[in-house]
């Protein structure tokens, strides 16, 4: 069987939000203070609403959004510089 690794660039947000950072679209669920209450924010995303949890981020690509938790984004993904 063979291999195949795929490289792609995406723009991504950190979900902080008792850092105050909170990226567009991400909205509270209603269920709890915002804040406070595990899984209390919601975001739209291609496979439909998706939870956050503190550290997670916001990924776009190719006019889609998806979250992915802080362990796996920081496992496969590091930061460039544009220049």
């Amino acid at each position: 069987m063979k291999k195949y690794a795929m490289q792609i660039i995406v723009e991504a947000e950190q979900f902080l939000p008792n850092e105050g950072k909170i990226p567009h679209g991400v909205r509270s669920d209603g269920r709890g203070a915002v804040g406070s209450a595990k899984n209390a924010y919601v975001i739209n995303t291609t496979a439909g609403a998706s939870y956050l949890n503190e550290g997670d981020y916001v990924v776009h690509v190719n006019n889609e959004v998806a979250v992915i938790k802080k362990d796996v984004f920081e496992a496969h993904y590091k930061e460039i510089t544009e220049g």
